[in-house]
């Protein structure tokens, strides 16, 4: 086992299993820490694959800029404070990006690492989140507190959820759902059948975590991936039968077993569908708010308090990563970000029909669940998926790629 790995390998998975610690440490989050700790060698790695690195020099010279634009935004900083501490997270967590894709260059299972860092991470939470559900007992960094109910007109419901170290059920739902992709390509492309069936009982605790969390973002992120896993898996010469009767065993438990969830989940599509006021009075003013800025954004750490203070927003939280990009950084930004997910893109079609796949689950589950929760920039969770993108589409990496993988059209 260890001929197969080497330092590279331990320290991309080091790296994202610290993230199951949450907002654990506050500002010294352990992810954070050990970003910080071994800077030194991703400095090494990086003098030692430079010509690997020329394929990420667009992502190099935008978040360059992003960061100088951060830096430059100080000056109409409300809290000068508060603005420094979101310019560092955003330093730290660009260092973590490339950090996650240096190591990459060196490791000698990069994308297997990523794999294993992401699924152990959270099946890490996975006990937690269960003593939450049955006992309503939640740690001290939760915001939420036992006994929560939710008011659906005239009907009361109590609502018991699993926050784990996260903070907030919208922020643990969130990290499920990066999670999600890891998981179905494990299951699609893993060489050993216990890993297989391993994955496959972590994807039926993870979808009960989400139905007893009653996410709707989460549910649609889950529905989306998990169709596009089908037609993948129903591509790739695995037997059709076994698709259906998982399927059909995964509806019968949905039904008899978490009827009562069903429930709550059936009033709150019912009563509140959608839609969220909330939510839509957060896109609509802070649209308002980057027009009155001229496009050029509030400036970083400002959110809170121009939509709230100066727009009268009574909670001023994105609840979206677009959202909160375009607002904060302005209209420059948010389109250097969006071409980092068409540079990602044609690095996966060079590398054929798996590092597609892996990229099309990964937009998948980002593209349904990007409005579960906020803050997304100043959350580790948010750049590691990130850089797990690019490094899961180059087929450098990507060991499943390679043709000596059996693979059917």
């Amino acid at each position: 086992m260890l001929k197969r790995i080497n330092v590279y390998d331990v320290l991309i998975v080091m790296l994202l299993l610290l993230m199951a610690a949450g907002g654990l440490g506050r500002g010294f989050q352990p992810a954070r820490v050990l970003t910080i700790c071994v800077f030194p060698v991703a400095i090494f790695a990086a003098f030692k694959s430079k010509k690997d690195l020329e394929t990420y020099a667009y992502e190099g010279l935008f978040f360059f800029v992003w960061v100088a634009w951060a830096v430059l935004s100080l000056r109409v900083a409300r809290d000068l404070t508060e603005s420094v501490k979101q310019c560092i997270y955003l330093i730290v967590h660009i260092t973590f990006f490339f950090e996650l894709i240096l190591f990459a260059t060196l490791a000698k299972r990069p994308v297997e690492s990523i794999l294993a860092g992401w699924i152990g991470m959270i099946v890490l939470t996975i006990p937690v989140a269960l003593f939450e559900f049955i006992t309503d007992i939640h740690l001290p960094i939760s915001v939420q507190e036992s006994g929560e109910v939710m008011n659906f007109g005239y009907t009361q419901m109590e609502r018991r959820f699993a926050s784990v170290t996260f903070g907030n059920l919208n922020a643990y739902n969130q990290v499920i759902c990066f999670c999600l992709p890891f998981v179905l390509y494990t299951i699609l492309y893993a060489r050993e059948q216990w890993k297989r069936l391993f994955c496959i009982a972590v994807l039926a605790l993870l979808a009960y975590i989400i139905l007893r969390n009653a996410s709707r973002g989460a549910m649609l992120c889950l529905f989306a991936s998990g169709l596009l896993f089908a037609y993948y898996y129903s591509r790739s010469g695995h037997h059709r039968i076994m698709l259906f009767v998982a399927a059909c065993v995964a509806v019968l438990v949905g039904i008899f077993v978490l009827a009562s969830q069903f429930e709550f989940l059936a009033e709150r599509l019912t009563s509140q569908g959608g839609h969220d006021s909330g939510r839509w009075e957060n896109i609509v003013v802070g649209l308002q708010a980057l027009a009155d800025s001229y496009l050029f954004g509030i400036g970083v750490g400002n959110y809170s308090i121009v939509l709230g203070n100066e727009y009268g927003i009574a909670i001023p939280a994105p609840h979206n990563l677009l959202l909160e990009i375009i607002v904060i950084y302005g209209v420059v930004i948010f389109i250097g970000f969006m071409l980092m997910f068409v540079h990602a893109f044609h690095i996966s079609q060079r590398g054929g029909r798996e590092t597609l796949r892996f990229y099309m689950l990964m937009i998948a589950c980002l593209a349904t669940s990007f409005f579960i929760d906020s803050g997304h920039l100043a959350k580790v969770p948010t750049w590691a998926f990130l850089a797990s993108l690019f490094v899961g589409s180059n087929s450098l990496y990507n060991s499943f790629a390679h043709p000596f993988i059996p693979t059917q059209a």
